[in-house]
């Protein structure tokens, strides 16, 4: 609309513009002069554009800030969410992992105890002198033959052939 307005105005009463002095840093002059010629206009031409948008250019940087300003609140919520989510999964795999190390312990404590039981001397030594042999022996489910295979084997004749 403010172009409308000067191309009217220049058209109705010739060029009426008017020089105006900047006081800037150099390196925004050079900055200004490398947009200028990535453009392909002059400085001055690139600096009355800057002039003339500037009032959109307010706007749109405006605009721009509140859509950077509501990105930042969402993704302020994603980070607290997966956080959240996070720290659930983790408390939760660390829960089943714990439960998991209490059962392995236990079983690791059940195993240590049955390797002290058939690692026992007098065991070893009952096994070489019956191994591989059959025996009879009494159950509480009646008579059973038993080939001595195993220490584990020597040990369940030894305990049914007990009378209480």
């Amino acid at each position: 609309m403010n172009t409308e307005k000067i191309e009217d105005e220049i058209i109705e009463n010739g060029n009426r513009k008017v020089n105006v002095g900047v006081r800037v840093y150099p390196e925004q002059k050079l900055n200004l002069i490398d947009a200028a010629k990535s453009v392909d206009v002059s400085l001055s031409e690139y600096c009355e554009n800057i002039l003339i948008n500037h009032p959109s250019l307010l706007e749109e940087v405006n605009n721009l800030t509140y859509q950077l300003d509501d990105l930042k609140q969402k993704n302020a919520d994603l980070e607290r969410s997966l956080e959240s989510n996070n720290s659930q999964q983790f408390i939760s795999k660390i829960n089943t992992l714990s439960e998991e190390n209490a059962v392995l312990k236990k079983s690791i404590q059940e195993l240590k105890s049955n390797q002290q039981i058939y690692s026992d001397p007098r065991l070893a030594y009952l096994f070489s002198k019956v191994k591989g042999k059959t025996d009879t022996i009494m159950t509480d489910k009646g008579q059973m033959n038993i080939t001595l295979n195993t220490p584990k084997d020597v040990l369940f004749a030894l305990i049914y052939s007990h009378n209480l």
